[in-house]
């Protein structure tokens, strides 16, 4: 297959065979990179014949091992391929797909970040709508979602600038990806970097008991796969408890001050 493509600067358009293609932050196939956007964005391409040079774009380690980003992860492409998987296996069991997600009673006063992804087929959008597709954005939930409210638009806000669209909740889906990315501008998972979140899923165990808690990612340089270990809120002074928690149940949640939702104490 040969796609035809726009360069980031000019805009010009360009032919190049579809095996030639990558996504520019993970160095995927393109196939497996479509599984990986509503983690990593909107989808940005490198193109080359050598496999070399992908693995050159690794993050370099000085002479004691560590990285430039100190204790923080750079997911390799074997790392992501395996957070493919997860994604598409999360997407059925957590309800990804029709915003079943959002329906767990804790998550009433959270913040909850998400992207927006439409899907149109015998619907009217509107151009808000439209130009909301793909984005990242968060909401505050006043009052917990049921299934029978997926279809009843909501307000989310969307974008740098927090723009107010209404947007049915089947429609959006969990961010697993930092908000910043590291020095080199390559796409990090949750799991790999401290980050608030909140529980969409079942713990290490199966266990279903903290869903729709925050809790904060705490990653260390010895953990393996896309499992991470966080740490709840602290009450009443007492720090929070431990749990072990696979990628696909932890949805990020900024810690920061909302309209009515406040940040967390760990």
């Amino acid at each position: 297959m040969v796609l035809t493509v726009r360069i980031e600067v000019t805009n010009a358009p360009v032919q190049v065979p579809e095996d030639q293609a990558r996504h520019q932050g993970t160095g995927l196939p393109l196939r497996q990179a479509t599984y990986v956007i509503p983690w990593a964005g909107p989808l940005q391409l490198g193109f080359t014949n050598d496999e070399d040079e992908w693995e050159s774009r690794r993050t370099p380690e000085w002479e004691d091992g560590t990285t430039p980003m100190g204790d923080a992860w750079r997911p390799t492409r074997g790392e992501l391929a395996v957070a493919v998987a997860d994604a598409a296996r999360a997407a059925t069991r957590i309800g990804e797909d029709e915003g079943r997600w959002l329906c767990i009673p804790r998550l009433q006063g959270k913040r909850v970040d998400v992207r927006v992804r439409l899907k149109t087929a015998g619907k009217r959008v509107s151009g808000a709508q439209v130009a909301a597709a793909g984005q990242l954005g968060f909401i505050e939930l006043s009052q917990a979602l049921t299934e029978s409210s997926l279809n009843t638009p909501m307000s989310v806000r969307v974008g740098e600038f927090a723009k107010k669209v209404q947007i049915e909740p089947r429609w959006l889906i969990p961010v697993r990806m930092t908000l910043n990315p590291p020095w080199n501008n390559v796409d990090t998972l949750i799991v790999k970097t401290r980050e608030r979140v909140v529980i969409i899923g079942p713990d290490e165990t199966g266990e279903r008991d903290r869903e729709g808690d925050y809790a904060e990612t705490c990653p260390n340089t010895e953990q393996m796969g896309n499992v991470v270990w966080v740490r709840f809120e602290r009450v009443e002074g007492v720090d929070g408890q431990w749990r072990k928690y696979p990628v696909e149940s932890l949805c990020r949640s900024l810690n920061q001050d909302g309209t009515f939702t406040r940040k967390s104490r760990f």
